[in-house]
């Protein structure tokens, strides 16, 4: 004799009974489909260049939210933190509402704006490494059914090695293949 099932109780007050019979003809489904709400999953897509200015360089991050969920899921905003061999390069965050489909994915893009003079601090402080490391921290805060707002974090981390001067480079390489 459960709310769900085919019964009711002996001591359900006649003034709930309509609102009662309402959730047990169209409320169990949609209960049972709120309470099997699953968080997004999140991936790291592309990076690619977006703009250039003469004190900056513009970059779009695709992340790909999959929605497992039978319901749309709101993405109430992200932030994002973007740190070269620990040190922040870039921060920022945005509150721009984007509605995820239920079942589906969909790609949400992080603008991230780098100015020349940080990655000149960041060159100078690197420029006799092999390779550097980078890490993403991204937090994507979504409206869910039941569970209210709720932040996925989401990161990436590697490392890429660095560019060496093309003159070093090239006589480094010249002096390799030489034939005497």
């Amino acid at each position: 004799k459960t709310l769900c099932g085919r019964g009711l109780p002996s001591w359900v007050p006649a003034p709930s009974l309509l609102v009662l019979l309402a959730l047990q003809h169209f409320g169990c489904a949609a209960l049972q489909q709120v309470a099997n709400v699953q968080k997004p999953t999140v991936s790291v897509g592309q990076v690619r260049f977006a703009s250039l200015s003469f004190d900056s360089v513009g970059l779009l991050l695709d992340l790909n939210v999959n929605n497992p969920n039978a319901l749309s899921a709101t993405l109430a905003g992200f932030d994002y933190d973007f740190q070269v061999n620990g040190a922040s390069l870039a921060r920022g965050n945005q509150s721009s509402e984007t509605t995820i489909q239920a079942g589906g994915t969909s790609t949400v893009q992080v603008p991230v704006v780098l100015s020349f003079q940080d990655l000149y601090r960041a060159y100078a402080s690197l420029r006799n490494q092999d390779s550097t490391a980078y890490q993403l921290q991204c937090g994507l805060s979504f409206n869910l059914p039941v569970l209210g707002t709720t932040r996925i974090p989401v990161s990436t981390s590697g490392k890429v090695p660095n560019i060496k001067e093309i003159g070093r480079a090239t006589s480094e390489l010249q002096s390799q293949f030489r034939i005497s």
